[in-house]
């Protein structure tokens, strides 16, 4: 895998920092970060003081405005050339697991987050992703190519559900497994490769210290997929160990 650029939401910290760092050895010409708050990414400002080649973007999911501000960025400093891989990381969970507890703001705010945000993100920025797909047509689709790549999760599959509870948070990344598959339909004909990843239970602020997944090792796991992954892998849902989830 040697894509020359990488888009990374929620990139300040957990699994999208460690996205970040995962690929800097891989040395992409760009390694684009977004945060809502990049004054206050203190690790990722850190890593780019020597990394000239990380790019730290403001981007709120939930505010449409900024996905276009943060595409208008990417494309000045690509300068011509497509984007070869979003990685569509930020999201959010609330604790919600009974009927009681639900309430219309959590339920469309986490469905903002979860499921819009990232779908303003892919729209804000196919007009790279598809210049990156044309421009290198010859080489196989796959994440060096042009790629879409969504972290979802196990909860989300509807197959899978024996425990319930999680109302906001299952139903929001449904929808974004939902929204995957249309758009592997209407881009995969053009060369973009979209597919959906579950990290597992990890390490993280989100998933809090009882989980059971180091950081390191779910993003070791989810780049060896990236790697492998190929046409035929379009629109599949798979665990950072490669294992398919039913929907």
């Amino acid at each position: 895998m040697n894509p020359k650029s990488v888009l990374i939401t929620g990139a300040n910290r957990g699994i999208g920092l460690e996205f970040v760092k995962q690929f800097l050895p891989l040395k992409p010409t760009y390694i684009f970060a977004t945060c809502r708050n990049p004054e206050a990414a203190s690790d990722l400002k850190e890593l780019q003081k020597s990394n000239s080649n990380i790019h730290i973007i403001k981007l709120e999911m939930s505010n449409e405005e900024d996905h276009v501000e943060m595409a208008k960025v990417v494309t000045k400093e690509l300068n011509g050339q497509g984007l070869n891989l979003l990685i569509n990381n930020a999201g959010v969970l609330s604790a919600v697991h009974k009927l009681q507890d639900v309430s219309s703001e959590i339920m469309m705010s986490e469905y903002m987050t979860n499921c819009i945000g990232p779908l303003l993100s892919t729209k804000a920025l196919m007009p790279l992703l598809e210049k990156a797909a044309e421009d290198n047509k010859d080489m196989p689709v796959g994440c060096s190519r042009s790629a879409i790549i969504n972290i979802s999760t196990k909860v989300a599959s509807i197959a899978d559900n024996g425990m319930g509870g999680l109302y906001p948070y299952r139903a929001s990344k449904v929808a974004q497994n939902m929204v995957s598959k249309n758009l592997s339909i209407e881009f995969g004909p053009k060369g973009i490769l979209v597919a959906i990843l579950h990290p597992g239970w990890v390490q993280t602020d989100m998933g809090t210290s009882r989980a059971i997944t180091k950081t390191e090792d779910s993003v070791a796991g989810m780049m060896k997929c990236l790697e492998i992954m190929t046409e035929k892998d379009q629109a599949t849902f798979r665990d950072f160990n490669n294992k398919m989830i039913p929907w």
